[in-house]
């Protein structure tokens, strides 16, 4: 009878960390622990409802543990913890992230990589998270966020003057209309009349900080541009208000411009290559090998559009070296491999290959075995050729490029459950019990 009851006790506990329900009406105290076993680390930090920083800790891996031999290998990206340091030094974050991976078990001789966004606390080389802990382990490479890369260097794109005006344009005229129904309304039939077959009926406001929302705010607001000078115009001839009337022909003035058109059409043509990459970054089974083919592609594209001058080269970094070095074990990029290249690369990860004076015998029989057979039918995913490798220690060096951290997103997802979890209403949860019941919200399956 008490086992029945002690189960009946845990489903019910573990049915109120998926639903994310209270379990003492509106009272959250004591505590509820979740442990997981992984391996290689991301971190990022916010601010939750009561102020209080909060640092998410994500580990990525390969999961080789499939029930079907046959089976292609997974890359998983889980959140293990959830922190409240009292300190936002790169000394202090670092030993504590140390220790809370101790606390899991998750041993530092196995971690091979770190991915932060570029905070100079977490980025920094000479007192930064990712500087401290390669001072403990040498072989945990840092990874600044690509996703976050991506949206500095869209930022930089539209310090330019005549874009940044037209920003500032865009964002006016989509409160002017989102800030009064009657105008809402006004554009709404406007779009039914000048663009019937656009797929977006309204305008979206412009995110300051997600840049896939701001490429859709861009897209939309050119595919309904027609639409908008005419609202913008039965305002200006219609309204009442003297401001309104300003306001409108004011705007008017400023979207009809050769400078604001120029620049728009030039900003969704760019962000039509960024938007996809983007979107793919942030994904949890992204490998670096594929991250970085995708933005070779897109500074290409890039490129196309502006035919006069070339992009300078991308800085050199050890961790793309690493990743350069390892992506040419891809069946479809053997032809580009330096043999000798990968066994300096490998020489540093001894400790991680099951037999390295075996290393050079095997690269010449997966040569072999992929050079008889055609390009097409050569894997060029890194998860692909490591479900069809059987060679010990080429299968450990493509597990290591899967493993390796591309972006942060994993964290930045635990903080949309974290504002879910801890709201005004439960401000005053204790650190151990919200660390839990975030753990049992993002793995429900899992617990």
């Amino acid at each position: 009878m008490e086992r029945m009851a002690l189960e009946s006790v845990a489903e019910t506990v573990l049915l109120c960390g998926r639903q994310n329900m209270a379990l003492r009406g509106h009272r959250d105290s004591g505590r509820v622990s979740l442990d997981v076993q992984a391996e290689p680390q991301e971190a990022d930090e916010t601010t939750d409802v009561s102020t209080k920083q909060q640092l998410a800790i994500c580990v990525r891996y390969v999961d080789m543990t499939a029930d079907d031999s046959d089976a292609t290998p997974v890359v998983r990206e889980d959140v293990v913890a959830l922190m409240n340091p009292s300190e936002t030094t790169g000394r202090y974050l670092a030993a504590a992230i140390m220790k809370k991976l101790e606390e899991l078990s998750l041993e530092l001789r196995l971690l091979r990589g770190q991915g932060y966004d570029g905070g100079s606390n977490m980025s920094g080389a000479i007192k930064g998270v990712q500087k401290e802990i390669r001072a403990v382990q040498p072989l945990a490479v840092y990874t600044h966020c690509v996703a976050h890369r991506l949206n500095l260097a869209l930022m930089k794109a539209i310090k330019m003057r005549q874009i940044t005006n037209m920003h500032g344009t865009l964002q006016t005229v989509c409160a002017f209309f989102s800030r009064s129904a009657n105008r809402a309304s006004l554009l709404a039939r406007c779009v039914a009349s000048e663009c019937p077959e656009a797929t977006a009926r309204r305008l979206k406001p412009l995110c300051m900080t997600r840049w896939v929302e701001r490429h859709d705010t861009v897209m939309v607001f050119l595919d309904l541009l027609p639409a908008v000078i005419a609202a913008l115009q039965e305002v200006a001839g219609t309204a009442a208000d003297t401001q309104t009337v300003a306001t409108a022909n004011g705007m008017l003035a400023a979207v009809t411009t050769s400078s604001f058109v120029f620049c728009l059409v030039a900003c969704v043509a760019t962000f039509a290559i960024t938007l996809e990459l983007s979107r793919h970054l942030q994904t949890p089974n992204m490998d670096a090998s594929r991250a970085l083919n995708m933005v070779r592609d897109a500074k290409e594209g890039i490129q196309a559009l502006r035919l006069d001058e070339r992009f300078p080269e991308t800085p050199d970094h050890s961790s793309l070296d690493l990743v350069t070095t390892l992506e040419r074990l891809i069946p479809a990029r053997l032809h580009q491999m330096d043999e000798e290249e990968v066994l300096r690369v490998a020489a540093t990860y001894e400790c991680d290959l099951p037999s390295p004076s075996c290393l050079r015998s095997e690269l010449l029989s997966w040569k072999t075995r992929w050079g008889k057979k055609l390009m097409q039918d050569r894997p060029a995913d890194a998860l692909v050729a490591l479900g069809s490798c059987s060679l010990p220690n080429i299968r450990a060096l493509l597990q290591l490029l899967c493993t390796l951290p591309v972006t942060a997103c994993e964290a930045e997802r635990t903080f949309s459950a974290l504002a879910k979890v801890k709201d005004s209403s439960r401000s005053a949860m204790e650190e151990e019990r919200l660390e839990g019941l975030v753990l049992v919200y993002v793995h429900p399956t899992r617990v």
